[in-house]
């Protein structure tokens, strides 16, 4: 019976195991930077209880310090009316708004720093009982052997261990790793030998050790994993790849019992049973107490403040959307229509393309098209997926290019980019890069010299090269079944109303940044493709559309595209706001007026836009903003683009509903017609994906603002890439994710304010709630107050604001 008792509460910390791995939210390698909401494991309980558990188990912050509210408040940002609408939401009886700005006064004015924290770890412990550095010294080994065992720049950098599954890849090392014992652990190695070579027969003798229980064993692994959230984060993401396309991955749990492993070995080290009795009492003391313990004065002020915060922008935009008067207006076919990613950025764009001309209509959608398929360049092997990572990507797709002109001859440009790729990999594998610096490094001096230079030659040339291009590229789409793009482009002018009344241009916007020297460039592509840009998606599906049999197809479902509508490709580089049209070579010799007309009217947008974000750079003059073009090639430049800093709202509304309205750059924009949507399958799929998405981009910005220490990838200036997989800050450390602090701060304020999004859709509230209940995962990002929901009626108007469970407030 006791073997049986035994067995039963081991099955059960194997099973709390699994179910905490869940719990941390993944991230990518920095070349594929993806925008992740770092709370995703937390989103089934409430906000305020997600920052209650991690205010008694480490230091991890949900709110901003009390002074930034405050500070709001003198300002006028905050307002009393949202600090009462806050206390009542908040359903804090008792509780005015003079009893909380006393409070606030009071605990402003105590300048002792008191930590919250009513849990350790063991080698937290044993630090404070021995006087030595444990734990620095146990996760600086950790994080050694992490970057061998993943590394992503060259697999002939990888340490011998790394064919070997996690666990024992880290066993192997560690038993051989003197670095530790050199820091004054004398038995690291020999400890770490007795343990098994099963991680889980490993993690059997260490919760035997440590008498662990399934009851609390959930809230001390995930203590342990944000001890080191940047590597945890980092292998839960290999999970989540593997695991999206049909392969079983354990790699977090291997990851968690490492972590276990770590605090065996200090307690090992110490050999102090009081340590032990310590631990495991105060461990219980936590659990048993409360769920998160009691909260403190400071946390449930914070809690109030920040939702009065995110009301008082909630105020902002309903007096925007509310104060514009929208007449009926007789409907006239636009002669282009230009299909944007739903991204920020786009906003601004979009607005000054509108007034440029009044014969453009601009549609937003996200920024794949409808379109998820793999890319693989002519002349290379490797391949990349051109969609959202929440989707597995589709069929493959090669580009197809230009031969070269030499004389009077046309040579292939596949042995050239295979040359080029030749060369890249001889430069940078462990050996030869020492041959080629010595050789060849003179070579590189006059470009480094003419980089360094503000006003350069390179940097001119960007400056006038700031007018639309016209490019003509195609792609292969032989592996992709005619069915198929039938099916993906009658899904796709269905997600973005485009079923009637097509113009005679249709343009799909993709959309990427260029720079250099930025390991984060990736991040100011797509916040949810990987860092790829938008380009190949716009072709693939400008060719499927401009197909004479597909579209035959498409009309036997109902979709009548005039003979005379061309679809084009373009591509908006959004830290130059430059526009490059990319396969031009379709629109047909009579459309070259209306072509022309178009790239004018782009040429004009792109000025206007780039004279709108200067105001954003405190250091440019909006008369020049020109000096925009050549942020991105500056190689000491911080700051090229702003990527979706500000993000805080999303609307699912057609553009008629904001189109009278700036928005100034913090609204994602999703077309969307409630009238054409019988089935509500367009909605559905709005707010199961791109709002999915959404959030993860505006929270992982709020954790990178909220909490830099932790969520963000800290000062780009002290960056060093470790394994192509990410940042340290300095030399060692933990790895670094989430945004640098350049991305949310300009030097003086705070450039991203930490706004929860605000999610508004254009939909009775009956739709809606129908959608939330048959997806529970996404009514509990609005029930738990992890994003706010509103609704606009007929008329435009904001009218309702979601409350939890399904029940709406009037407004």
């Amino acid at each position: 019976m006791k073997h049986s008792t035994k067995h039963i509460q081991s099955e059960n910390i194997r099973h709390t195991l699994t179910a905490t791995s869940k719990r941390i939210a993944p991230t990518w390698p920095i070349k594929n930077m993806v925008a992740v909401n770092p709370f995703f494991g937390f989103s089934d309980q409430h906000f305020h209880s997600t920052a209650k558990l991690f205010n008694s188990l480490s230091d991890v912050k949900l709110y901003m310090p009390l002074s930034f509210y405050n500070d709001n408040i003198l300002s006028g940002k905050i307002l009393n009316e949202d600090i009462q609408q806050a206390i009542e939401h908040l359903n804090h009886s008792g509780m005015d708004v003079n009893q909380l700005l006393f409070e606030l006064h009071l605990l402003l004015s105590d300048t002792s720093q008191k930590s919250n924290r009513i849990f350790k770890t063991i080698t937290e412990m044993a630090d404070d009982l021995s006087g030595f550095n444990f734990k620095e010294t146990i996760l600086e080994s950790v994080s050694n052997w992490a970057s061998m065992h993943f590394n992503e720049v060259d697999k002939s950098w990888r340490s011998h261990f790394s064919k070997t599954a996690v666990f024992q890849s880290w066993k192997a090392y560690a038993e051989i790793d003197m670095t530790p014992e050199v820091a004054g652990i004398s038995e690291f190695r020999s400890i770490v030998r007795k343990l098994p070579e099963h991680p889980k027969d490993a993690l059997t003798k260490i919760s035997e050790m440590l008498d662990l229980e399934s009851s609390f064993m959930e809230t001390y692994l995930i203590a342990l994993a944000y001890t080191l959230p940047g590597w945890s984060s980092y292998i839960s993401g290999i999970d989540w790849e593997n695991n999206l396309y049909g392969e079983p991955s354990t790699c977090m749990e291997e990851f968690l019992i490492i972590m276990l492993s770590m605090e065996y070995i200090a307690l090992s080290t110490l050999n102090n049973s009081s340590l032990l009795s310590t631990w495991r009492e105060q461990l219980v003391n936590w659990t048993t107490s409360s769920v998160s313990q009691p909260t403190t004065d400071t946390l449930e002020l914070q809690s109030i403040l920040q939702t009065a915060f995110d009301l008082s922008n909630q105020r902002e935009l309903i007096q925007r959307f509310n104060q514009v008067s929208r007449e009926p207006k007789k409907f006239e076919l636009p002669k282009v229509q230009a299909v944007f990613c739903i991204d920020v950025r786009s906003e601004v764009y979009r607005r000054h393309l509108e007034v440029t001309n009044s014969g453009i209509q601009t549609l937003g959608f996200a920024g794949f098209f409808g379109f998820p398929v793999k890319y693989m360049q002519t002349g290379t092997t490797i391949t990349q997926n051109q969609c959202p990572v929440l989707l597995p990507s589709g069929p493959k797709v090669t580009e197809k290019m230009e031969p070269l002109k030499f004389l009077n001859a046309k040579i292939s440009k596949e042995p050239f980019i295979q040359m080029k790729q030749l060369i890249r990999g001889f430069r940078k594998s462990p050996i030869s890069s020492f041959g080629y610096v010595s050789p060849l490094g003179l070579y590189y001096l006059p470009k480094l010299l003419k980089a360094s230079f503000k006003g350069s030659a390179t940097s001119m040339l960007i400056s006038k090269s700031s007018q639309t291009k016209e490019l003509n590229r195609t792609v292969d789409l032989t592996d992709i079944h005619f069915d198929d793009k039938v099916n993906m482009a009658f899904n796709a002018l269905k997600g973005m109303g485009l079923q009637s009344n097509f113009a005679s241009l249709i343009i799909f916007v993709g959309h990427g940044s260029s720079g250099i020297n930025n390991p984060h460039k990736a991040g100011l592509a797509c916040g949810a493709c990987g860092g790829n840009s938008g380009d190949v998606n716009a072709l693939t599906a400008a060719k499927i559309l401009n197909d004479n049999e597909v579209r035959a197809h498409l009309k036997k479902r109902g979709v009548v595209i005039p003979k005379q509508t061309t679809f084009l490709a373009a591509l908006h580089d959004t830290a130059t706001d430059q526009i490059t049209l990319l396969n031009t070579a379709d629109v047909p010799l009579e459309k070259q007026e209306e072509l022309n007309e178009l790239i004018t009217s782009l040429n004009q947008a792109s000025l206007n836009t780039r004279i709108e974000r200067s105001f954003r750079f405190t250091e440019l003059d909006p008369e020049q903003s020109y000096q925009i073009m050549n942020r991105n090639m500056d190689w000491g430049q911080t700051r090229p683009e702003w990527g979706l800093a500000r993000c805080s709202a999303f609307v699912i509304a057609s553009r008629d509903k904001t189109k009278e309205i700036d928005l100034s750059g913090a609204s994602f924009l999703h077309d969307y017609d409630y009238s054409k949507d019988i089935d509500l399958s367009v909605l559905e799929g709005i707010m199961t994906a791109p709002m999915v998405v959404t959030s993860w981009i505006n929270l992982q910005y709020y954790a990178s603002t909220v909490d830099q220490k932790h969520f963000g990838a800290g000062n780009k200036t002290l960056h060093n890439v470790v394994s192509g997989i990410g940042t340290l800050e300095g030399s060692s450390g933990d790895l670094r994710i989430g945004l640098p602090l350049q991305s949310v701060h300009n030097g003086q304020r705070l450039e991203h304010l930490p706004f929860r999004l605000n999610v508004i859709i254009d939909a009775p509230t009956e739709a809606i709630n129908q959608i939330l209940s048959k997806h529970p995962e996404v009514k509990q990002l609005f029930d738990n107050q992890w994003i706010k929901l509103l609704q606009i009626n007929q008329s435009g108007k904001i009218a309702q604001r979601y409350i939890s469970n399904l029940e709406w407030n009037r407004i």
